[in-house]
């Protein structure tokens, strides 16, 4: 019977992450011809992008492009909307208000000219003016007989 020789032994691997063959599930490197140092534990999880600052016992985590903690966002947008919302109510409000003094003058002058035209003493002008003012100021939202101005 012939011998037959020993197989030829394995090609060496070449240098890389390897799964490590001490520690199931983590990944250590071959050199080439020793394994590299133990290999760190696991992650439980991937990490989130950002990066996470951590000074005495409080940690913030920050958005990767805007760099500002994200407590700050949810803060700003709580109080940011808000605020926005009231300037815009404002704003309205002082443009109605420049409105309403446009037609209380336009009602003074419509009624001053009706004074004049219906004669009378100074103190019987002043009078109707007044209750012309005061007539036309309490039927604003009535449309029955239309605006006064």
């Amino acid at each position: 019977m012939t011998e037959q020789p020993p197989p030829p032994p394995p090609p060496p691997m070449p240098p890389g992450w390897y799964p490590d063959p001490t520690t199931p599930g983590a990944r250590r490197w071959w050199t080439g011809t020793i394994w590299g140092p133990p290999p760190l534990p696991a992650p439980s999880s991937p990490p989130k992008p950002g990066v996470t600052v951590r000074i005495g016992s409080q940690s913030s985590t920050t958005s990767g492009l805007a760099g500002i903690p994200r407590q700050w966002w949810i803060v700003g947008s709580a109080v940011g909307i808000p605020v926005v919302l009231l300037c815009g109510a404002l704003v309205i409000l002082l443009l109605i208000g420049a409105s309403g003094s446009g037609r209380d003058q336009r009602i003074r002058e419509a009624c001053e000219a009706d004074a004049r035209d219906v004669g009378g003493t100074q103190q019987m002008r002043r009078d109707y003016v007044r209750d012309c003012i005061e007539y036309c100021k309490s039927m604003e939202n009535d449309t029955t007989f239309g605006p006064c101005v």
